[in-house]
Order: structure tokens, then sequence, then C-alpha cells
């Protein structure tokens, strides 16, 4: 399965895969539990990119700092 999940360039890794595959075993509804993986991704990308603002406005302060 971990194999499928990297040729379908998922970004899963295998413990979070047995992780899923155990809960979709145990009765979680699979359409349900994509859903939610999906949800987490995209606002685990928007935490990225808001630190990466985050961290260039820092750079500019500090850059302004050193100039005055």
């Amino acid at each position: 399965m971990f194999e499928m999940s990297q040729i379908l360039n998922c970004g899963i890794d295998q413990r979070t895969l047995s992780i899923l595959a155990s809960l979709i075993e145990n009765g979680v509804n699979p359409e349900a539990l994509a859903a939610v993986v999906k949800e987490l991704k995209r606002e685990s990308e928007a935490l990225k990119v808001s630190e990466l603002c985050l961290i260039g406005v820092c750079r500019r302060l500090l850059s302004c700092e050193q100039k005055i």
C-alpha cells in the first residue's frame, strides 16, 4: 500500500498510512477520512506560507533596524 501511495504522490508517510488504514479497518468512513486528510494538508500548507511571510517580514524589520 505504501508503494502505491508513493506512486500516486500522496505525500503520506508509512506510519500515517498505517494509522489511516487502521482507522478504516475500525469503521471510519473512508470518504470522510479522505476529506479530513485533505483539509489538514491544506491547513498545513497555509501555515507554512504564513510562516514564510512572517520570516520575510522579520528579516525586513531587522534589515531596517541595522540601517538606522
